[in-house]
């Protein structure tokens, strides 16, 4: 069949589309190609019509979502919804239909929320709904819905079991954003029931009628990848590509986002969830969005008789997007100033809040929200941490000391580049200032020790 891709009101492709299997077949025809969704041009190995495929399946609803596979024939789902979501203003029409932006979008325009409810819990009966919902273009694998509640679309989100732990997770990570004033999507949770709880978090759309979210999964591929260009110039260099400005800031926004992941050990930070938003009348880029989706983190599937070894747990919290551990993207990146210009200060108690919350949990009992709360206090200590160490300032100071020849004791040695950097930098003092507060020495004796120790970690 021939149906058109618009992006709002813009036509953008005439294509031919098979409605039932969701795949475009096609290209016949480009109307405005400066409207084609971001990256899929320029995608190695791939034509404009399979990447376009690519691009399509990335916003469906994942085929393995629960109550899905066995009970609903996702070939349907356009019959009524024309592809509509609340992530970006994509959608497409048969040739003849009538349909407009006005009529169809969700972000104007009631939609049927008995198709989430169905996903969920499966209490009402899928043969008579309609598909004229964005839920079946909300990706991801965990159990979502989207509802209309006084006017905000607002996204539910389900914890799953054994400890239904990610809606609280959520709800740390908006605490400590608000804290750190970060720009964030903000997250509540909401327990009903005891024996067999419904847990959820809920958050608001973060983009409305001129703005959509774009993944930075599409930005990377903007350019080729050179050869010894790490990922994130890549990604850097790609935001220059497409006319993003200031990328000064996009580094800094990216800095904060990694900080937070690292504090609440978040593993599910990808291309996908990542990203920026962009004025769909103008084209124009406003900046990098706000920090969601991090559910799958603080051990959330972890046995609690794991959380016990947290040493071990501190060492191997995988990354999906920089570094293969964030405590390599941590240390890869410690010379960013953006790290060294949080003032930590700002989450103390932040463990006795989230203990606050996990008692609203009836999953987690005293043990595992003792256990979290301490993992979430040692996550603090370590980056900051991790951070003073290895970044350039410190790295000299301990450098210009161990390189320090003069027959005096050692203390006196940190004392001479101490008074060095006061009269240097304001800045770099402060710097030095912090990491010597971090090692917490008990006496000067105590403090040569943890000095020559880093010292001996460097050379």
């Amino acid at each position: 069949m021939i149906y058109k891709l618009f992006h709002k009101k813009i036509e953008v492709l005439t294509v031919d589309f098979t409605p039932e299997t969701n795949n475009f077949n096609k290209i016949i025809k480009i109307t405005n190609a400066d409207h084609i969704p971001i990256g899929l041009t320029k995608i190695s190995g791939m034509n404009l019509t399979t990447a376009l495929n690519f691009w399509w399946q990335s916003r469906l609803i994942p085929k393995n979502r629960k109550n899905l596979k066995k009970n609903i024939l996702i070939d349907n789902i356009l019959k009524d919804s024309n592809g509509f979501n609340l992530s970006d203003h994509y959608w497409i029409k048969p040739e003849k239909s009538d349909m407009t932006w006005e009529k169809g979008n969700y972000i104007q325009n009631s939609f049927n929320e008995d198709i989430g409810e169905y996903l969920i819990s499966k209490k009402n009966n899928f043969q008579n709904m309609t598909s004229d919902s964005p839920d079946f273009f909300s990706n991801g694998e965990q159990d979502k819905r989207w509802v209309i509640n006084k006017s905000i679309r607002t996204l539910l989100k389900y914890g799953k079991p054994p400890y239904y732990q990610q809606t609280f997770n959520e709800v740390l990570a908006t605490e400590i954003c608000r804290r750190l004033n970060i720009p964030h999507v903000s997250y509540s949770f909401i327990v009903k029931g005891r024996k067999n709880p419904l847990i959820y978090s809920s958050c608001p759309c973060f983009i409305d009628e001129n703005t959509e979210y774009v993944p930075a999964g599409f930005i990377q591929y903007v350019l080729k990848k050179e050869d010894g260009i790490s990922e994130y110039q890549h990604l850097l260099n790609c935001c220059k590509a497409i006319g993003i400005k200031n990328i000064d800031e996009i580094e800094n926004r990216i800095t904060e986002m990694n900080i937070v992941d690292y504090i609440i050990a978040n593993t599910d930070r990808h291309y996908g969830n990542f990203g920026f938003i962009r004025n769909v009348n103008t084209l124009e880029w406003e900046g990098f969005a706000p920090i969601f989706d991090t559910g799958n983190a603080m051990f959330y599937d972890f046995p609690t008789s794991d959380l016990r070894k947290s040493t071990a747990l501190m060492e191997n919290v995988i990354s999906k997007n920089f570094a293969q551990t964030q405590k390599k993207q941590i240390i890869k990146f410690a010379t960013k100033e953006a790290y060294l210009n949080v003032d930590y200060s700002k989450l103390k108690g932040i463990d006795n809040f989230y203990r606050f919350i996990l008692q609203k949990n009836p999953k987690v009992d005293n043990e595992r929200a003792s256990l979290l709360s301490k993992l979430l206090l040692e996550r603090i200590e370590n980056i900051q941490r991790l951070i003073l160490f290895n970044n350039n300032v410190t790295k000299k100071f301990l450098s210009n000391i161990n390189k320090n020849t003069e027959v005096i004791p050692f203390i006196n040695k940190i004392a001479l580049e101490k008074k060095k950097i006061e009269i240097k930098s304001k800045k770099d003092n402060l710097i030095i200032n912090n990491y010597l507060k971090n090692l917490s020495p008990a006496s000067p004796s105590e403090l040569e020790i943890l000095i020559k120790k880093d010292i001996d970690a460097i050379y």
